[in-house]
């Protein structure tokens, strides 16, 4: 293999391993952004649960009141 063909497979590998790493790089961010969307999903879940909460705590204090001013 002459000098320059050297070269130039030097180069493509380099290039190989670059993108390799940027794919990995890649992925590792996606799975990032799932843990991050899974996440999301169960805070939204638990805002559901609070907003169920907070409208039955809200309702006996109603009826609280309504009691009282009878």
């Amino acid at each position: 293999m002459s000098y320059e063909c050297q070269g130039e497979y030097k180069q493509r590998m380099e290039v190989k391993k670059a993108t390799r790493q940027n794919l990995e790089d890649i992925k590792s961010s996606l799975d990032d952004i799932k843990i991050m969307m899974n996440d999301l999903k169960t805070i939204k879940q638990d805002m559901i649960v609070i907003k169920e909460l907070v409208t039955k705590k809200e309702e006996r204090d109603m009826n609280k009141w309504g009691i009282w001013w009878n």
